[in-house]
């Protein structure tokens, strides 16, 4: 410590530490905070942009088990017809079907309702390579179920098909 005595008589006592401060290291402290103070700020602007843009494939993951599910929306594909071989007999029969899509998600139904030229192709391919004796046995209807929620998954270009959750028929009639 460095003690003066200035013109009043007053003791002026100077701190040789605080005096002697270079001005390198007044640098080098002031560049780090910044850099802290950077990342603090990507940290906090990463978080706000997860929390306000994250779409959620489950409802039921956000921590809450109390979460109920997000009620289900329904797209109908009526009234398709096409024709199923028997291939005992090779006659020609028809089939007249009725398919509900159903998502959870409503960017999904509208990107669906703005796609059904392209799922209607995708599903009728489908459902002309069925055949007549696989219709007529209700174990293997569910299988072919099964398969229509398979190509409506595969179409492609559609982005938020993976929403499509499950197709169900609704109507069907062969003669």
């Amino acid at each position: 410590m460095n003690m003066k005595i200035d013109d009043d008589d007053r003791i002026i006592i100077k701190n040789s530490v605080s005096t002697q401060w270079p001005a390198v290291q007044c640098g080098k402290v002031n560049l780090i905070a910044l850099i802290l103070a950077g990342v603090v700020i990507l940290a906090i602007a990463g978080a706000a942009y997860w929390f306000l843009f994250r779409e959620d494939d489950d409802p039921l993951s956000s921590g809450s088990t109390a979460a109920l599910p997000l009620p289900a929306h329904y797209l109908s594909f009526k009234d398709m017809v096409v024709n199923l071989v028997n291939d005992e007999t090779y006659e020609l029969h028809y089939m007249q079907l009725s398919v509900s899509v159903m998502t959870r998600k409503i960017k999904c139904l509208e990107q669906i309702k703005n796609n059904q030229p392209v799922i209607l192709n995708a599903l009728l391919e489908q459902l002309s390579s069925w055949k007549f004796q696989e219709v007529m046995i209700p174990e293997k209807r569910e299988v072919l179920r099964k398969k229509l929620l398979e190509t409506v998954h595969q179409t492609t270009g559609l982005s938020l098909i993976k929403g499509v959750e499950d197709v169900f028929i609704t109507n069907m009639v062969i003669q």
